[in-house]
Parts: structure tokens; sequence; C-alpha cells
């Protein structure tokens, strides 16, 4: 992917060195950037784990060479104090508040969680969102082992004469099973207008039904996906397959999109970052728009995927 990105760029003018180096070779990654390989560098694209990129990002600060942390969202802590990490991971509350920026307030809202502890942070932070953005909305939460007869309080929230948008911050695929199979029921038997709104990884779920998610038009914010029926995409694969006759997978495209954002943004501004969170790149598998986070940046964007009649399913950008 990283090779591609830089071959495209080499076609707009763009010339590129890369170095390439085996973490596994260094008992400790910090030999790495002790050897004066990375001296010179412009960009270090990785390591891939979080504790890898705390050992040599000492050495990014002291030199000043951007950082991109590529897939490990537990690097995201690293922005406090690093002035020098790029995080494209996008964190769980920015992905949320992607999710939920398109309500306005004039949507009958209800909130439908698991009863307990189970992920808190994802119910918190959707609460704290329409909260901040004062929209009004119920909120219900139970138990699929404690909680037998729910359908009547759930329906007492629900309003039977405009569409009912359904927020259910769960990545419990039992909890999204039984909730999504009552939804579905309140929709086809009792002629609720229902609109759902769930989180990324329902997409790896195996025994919840396909067609709830787009009879119900279910909305995900996810910071990967990619659309194959993109031109850019299709190109992409056509050159990865003949050149390395393999499918490419998400590192391919990752490496793709990392790489090509950066050598485009310098060729344009140069090293200089001060206009970094100015410039958004839509790329092949990613959005990037990073943002001040502490010391360092994080990526802010997600893809907004929506599942439509006719087993449909299209993404676009969050526009905020």
């Amino acid at each position: 992917g990283v090779l591609l990105a830089a071959e495209d760029a080499k076609s707009d003018g763009i010339n590129t060195d890369i170095s390439v180096f085996d973490s596994d070779e260094y008992e400790n990654i910090k030999l790495l950037a002790l050897s004066g390989k990375l001296d010179n560098s412009d960009l270090i694209l990785g390591p891939v784990l979080s504790k890898d990129i705390e050992r040599i990002l000492p050495f990014a600060n002291e030199r000043g060479i951007p950082l991109a942390s590529p897939l490990d969202s537990r690097a995201e802590f690293l922005t406090i104090e690093n002035p020098w990490i790029y995080q494209l991971t996008t964190p769980i509350e920015m992905q949320q508040s992607n999710l939920l920026s398109s309500l306005t307030g004039n949507e009958h809202i209800t909130i439908i969680h698991e009863a307990g502890n189970a992920d808190k942070e994802l119910f918190e932070t959707s609460v704290n969102y329409l909260n901040t953005n004062s929209l009004h909305y119920n909120t219900f939460s139970y138990s699929v082992v404690k909680d037998k007869s729910y359908y009547n309080q759930i329906v007492s929230l629900l309003n039977h004469d405009e569409l009912n948008h359904i927020i259910i911050p769960s990545a419990s695929e039992a909890f999204v099973y039984d909730i999504l199979r009552n939804l579905n029921l309140m929709s086809t038997m009792a002629g609720y207008k229902i609109k759902i709104y769930g989180t990324s990884r329902w997409r790896n779920f195996e025994l919840v039904d396909l067609s709830y998610f787009h009879s119900m038009n279910l909305t995900i914010s996810m910071s990967y996906f990619v659309d194959y029926s993109n031109p850019k995409v299709k190109e992409f694969l056509f050159r990865y397959r003949a050149l390395y006759q393999n499918e490419p997978s998400a590192y391919a495209f990752q490496g793709y999109d990392l790489t090509y954002f950066f050598l485009t943004y310098w060729s344009v501004y140069g090293k200089n970052y001060d206009k970094i969170t100015e410039v958004t790149g839509k790329m092949l598998q990613s959005d990037i728009s990073f943002i001040k986070r502490g010391e360092g940046f994080i990526n802010s964007a997600t893809r907004k995927v929506e599942y439509l009649p006719g087993f449909l399913v299209q993404s676009s950008s969050f526009n905020r």
C-alpha cells in the first residue's frame, strides 16, 4: 500500500525515498532510533503497537519528526504529551459524536441500552453529546438475562406518527440481537417507523438478522470503510492484484491512505505543519481530518455507513 502511494505521488511530481525496517529484528525498538537510521526521516510510519510507539516517540519529539500511528487505538493517550504524534484511529467518543451529528433536535430520540455497566462509556458519550447539544431524548435500559417483558415499556416511549430515532450504544451481540428482534416487531406488526443508530462492531455480528439493518435504516460511524464502487478503489484493487497476485488487506489500504495523505500535504505546504488541521483527505479507506488533542494530533473523521432497503449499503462523509 505504501509503495503504491509513493508511485502515485511520483506521477504527481513528488519524489520519495522509503526505508523499511522490521521491528522484530530489534530487541527494543529504541535501538532502531539509536542506530541513526531514522535521523534524516521526514515521516515515521508506525510502529504498529502502542508500546513500541511510546518507546520511539522521545526520538521523534527531539528531532521534530512526525510519527503516524496507523492502527493501534490504544496509542491515543500518547497525544496528551507528545507534539509529533498523529493518531489515525478515531477515538470512540468522536465516532459516536459523528454518528449523532445529523440529529437536529426536531427528532423523536430514544436511547436503549443494556442494564449494568456494559458499554457504559459508549452510553455516557451518547448522553453527553445529546445533553451538550440540547437534544431531548428518552432512555430505557434492561437486561437480556433478567428482564423478559419490556415490549410495552419501549412502545410507550415511541411516537406512532413520526420517525423514531433509536440509539443503541452496545457492542454486545446478544443484546443487539434481542432489541432488534423486538424493534422489528414494533415496525412490521405495529407500524412504528424506526431508524436505528449502532456501532461499527455490529458489522461483525453473526447471529443478528441482516435484514433488520436494512429495514430500519441502520447508520453507523466507522474509522475504516472501503466503498468498492468507488472508481479510485477499483483502480487500486486492479493495480494491487496485478503487482502482488493477491487481495489487499485493510493494512494495505491503510498504508496507502496515510502515505499519500502526508506526501500530498508536503507537496502543497512543505514540512510546515501549521496547516495540518485545516487539510482534510477523503482517502480509499479512511477520511482524515486531524485536530489538536493535548500536545499531539488525532484524526476526528469517520465514515457514515447506512444500510438501505434492497440490501444496499452506502457510505459518505459526516458533515460537521
